[in-house]
């Protein structure tokens, strides 16, 4: 069946349907003569047309399973679709008179008047555009399979769709006259203005511009396996693509003229004055920036891996981020002049930590660094209790309260005697 068939069908049907559905709703009250519903060029009967209407309603689920249907192709879709319409013309055909029946062949059969097909600037006869359109058949699953392909890189789709087309246009040569070869050939070779390509402030000639994309296609599988490099921090993954980028002006230089050199050379902004850094509240010379930042490169590797570690729980995680943080700090400080050493324990003290309060009582310095650790010890058993699901919430409840009774002593034994006294006096509050 032809598209043009298909598309016939189509309209016709959704004519028909709202036909009647015009004549479904008009009142009981009054029974004005029914609209005449016409179909392939054949005016039904108001007997027919229920019929029809019956065939169109079981036919209806089928059609929308293949509209929705995720899994089927586009072609897939639209060959279903024509066997089902196929069916519905022949059931139709059934509930026709004879005289009906010729009536809708002639109508099929009347010529329509088509567009022409042009392809690569060239007007196809009718029966070339079927052939083409035959070849394009016969190619369209090997494009289809290549754009579903995951296992291809965007760049190898692109080749692999280049060579189809490529393939494509021999065949549709094969089929040409000579002067539409030649008409094909000069619509290809008519030159299209491009807009120059300019980097760095310089204006590549053509030939340039081809030379750099070249150099540049070579370096973006790198530059993407940096990306991708998951084991790699931003701090190495920026240091790796400057060193490609530094690698591709060597090689851009290497193919521009000496006046476009000057030119580059102008435009580019000269390197500015590194910012000095601060940290710890001490202002770094840039020599000790450049290493600070050392420091957190090597780092960083490690506190990725932790932070990315599924095996460890929350804790452990914070156990040893803070173990690596300290031995930073310590890298970081071992650097300070003594003045610097004096600005960073003045800038300390200036800063007063807040105030620790536990069951009503405020806590020391040490005695809050005290009470953390017998927190932080308490922490896992704590958490096994409340993920135990064969415990009942009672049960739950008895061995949550004998921890905390247990820290509390342990809170009392580094507490002074005032602050016990102090604690006595204020009711306890539900640990969190």
């Amino acid at each position: 069946m032809s598209k043009l068939s298909s598309i016939t069908i189509f309209v016709s049907l959704m004519l028909l349907l709202c036909s009647l559905s015009a004549v479904a709703q008009v009142g009981t009250t009054t029974a004005p003569k029914p609209e005449a519903v016409t179909i392939f060029g054949v005016t039904l009967t108001p007997a027919q047309a229920e019929k029809f209407k019956a065939i169109y309603a079981t036919e209806q689920p089928k059609m929308n399973a293949i509209r929705t249907n995720a899994a089927l192709t586009d072609a897939d879709k639209k060959t279903q679709m024509a066997a089902i319409y196929a069916d519905m013309k022949e059931q139709l055909i059934a509930i026709l008179t004879p005289e009906q029946v010729a009536e809708m062949e002639k109508a099929s059969t009347k010529p329509t008047k088509q567009e022409p097909a042009k392809i690569f600037g060239v007007t196809l006869t009718p029966a070339q555009a079927e052939k083409f359109n035959a070849i394009r058949a016969t190619e369209q699953p090997k494009m289809n399979a290549i754009r579903e392909n995951a296992a291809l890189t965007e760049a190898d789709k692109k080749t692999q769709m280049a060579a189809i087309y490529a393939d494509m246009k021999q065949q549709l040569i094969a089929i040409l006259t000579p002067a539409q070869v030649a008409e094909m050939d000069k619509a290809s070779t008519k030159p299209t203005k491009q807009e120059p390509s300019k980097i760095f402030g310089v204006t590549l000639t053509p030939a340039q511009a081809e030379q750099f994309k070249a150099i540049r296609a070579t370096a973006a599988p790198k530059m993407k396996a940096i990306r991708d490099n998951a084991a790699l921090s931003d701090a190495a993954k920026k240091t790796q693509t400057a060193a490609i980028y530094a690698d591709l002006k060597q090689q851009l230089l290497a193919i521009l003229t000496p006046e476009q050199i000057a030119t580059m050379e102008k435009t580019i902004q000269p390197t500015p004055k590194p910012e000095t850094g601060k940290i710890f509240g001490v202002t770094l010379t840039p020599a000790q920036s450049e290493q600070v930042q050392a420091i957190r490169a090597k780092l960083d590797p490690q506190i990725s891996a932790i932070r990315k570690n599924t095996e460890l729980s929350e804790a452990d995680k914070k156990t040893q981020m803070t173990a690596i943080y300290s031995d930073m700090r310590k890298q970081i400080v071992a650097l300070f002049t003594p003045e610097q050493l004096a600005g960073m324990d003045k800038g300390s003290a200036a800063t007063k930590p807040e105030a620790f309060v536990v069951y009503g009582v405020t806590l020391t310095p040490t005695q809050t660094e005290q009470f953390k650790a017998i927190r932080a010890k308490d922490e896992p058993q704590l958490k096994a209790i409340r993920d135990n699901a064969a415990l009942s919430a009672a049960d739950k409840k008895t061995q949550t309260a004998a921890i905390f009774a247990n820290r509390k002593k342990q809170l009392i034994a580094i507490l002074t005697p005032e602050q016990v006294a102090a604690m006595e006096q204020t009711p306890a509050p539900k640990d969190k």
